[in-house]
């Protein structure tokens, strides 16, 4: 457990880094998150971050959009995949695609998608 801890503190960083590098104008850009902007985006990651504790501590109680998937991995099932996906159908990807997009695949985003022209 100790190395999981670990490498979440460093994702963490990491994301944290990231969001407070970004320029206050980008912050407008759309990403791939339904209508959604970048500037909503650290909101929801703390959000979801804070049910997949809950869910991986085993808190029954907590009703969230996350605990399909974050129960999934615990368990080591599938739950993740069917319709009960987290944030949207399950997107096809090649059994060889990298990790990311595979991540990103199962959560119900296109591991393609680029923003749009501004």
């Amino acid at each position: 457990m100790s190395d999981l801890r670990a490498r979440h503190r460093e994702a963490t960083a990491v994301a944290t880094a990231l969001v407070t590098s970004v320029d206050q104008v980008a912050l407008g850009v759309p990403i791939p998150c339904g209508h959604w902007d970048l500037r909503q985006l650290p909101a929801h990651m703390t959000g979801q971050n804070h049910g997949f504790a809950a869910a991986a501590r085993g808190e029954a109680e907590v009703l969230s959009a996350t605990v399909p998937i974050a129960l999934a991995v615990r368990q080591g099932d599938d739950a993740g995949r069917t319709d009960r996906a987290a944030f949207a159908p399950v997107v096809p990807a090649a059994e060889d695609a990298p990790t990311l997009d595979r991540i990103v695949a199962v959560l119900g985003r296109d591991p393609g998608w680029t923003p749009p022209a501004v």
